[in-house]
């Protein structure tokens, strides 16, 4: 699948989870934002247990066949989402995005509709 293919599935999947909000693609983006950008909603912090907070979320997308690095840019902008507490993701496909949302302890529950 190439590389828009992912994305719109990646697209999908975000955008079934209420708890998801995924910013409209802008063209021309600055230079080193990722793909795909929004906030899913977390629970945190004893003293905040039963309220939802927003987390800053990032997901650079790379083809099947492509190196899953960063360019500098893509870098920079990784380092700038982790110093405000964000999860910037590095992924090919679905598969990956998933693991790495649970490997976080944030799973993705895309509601049945």
């Amino acid at each position: 699948m190439n590389e828009t293919g992912v994305k719109k599935s990646l697209n999908r999947i975000l955008k079934a989870d209420d708890s998801v909000l995924v910013f409209p693609y802008c063209q021309p983006c600055s230079a080193g934002v990722h793909d795909i950008v929004g906030c899913k909603s977390t629970t945190i912090t004893q003293d905040m247990v039963g309220k939802k907070v927003g987390l800053f979320i990032s997901i650079e997308v790379k083809r099947d066949d492509a190196k899953l690095t960063y360019s500098p840019g893509q870098a920079l902008f990784a380092r700038k989402v982790e110093a405000v507490n964000g999860l910037p993701f590095l992924v090919h496909n679905k598969t990956e995005m998933l693991e790495q949302f649970t490997e976080r302890g944030i799973p993705l529950s895309p509601n049945k509709k």
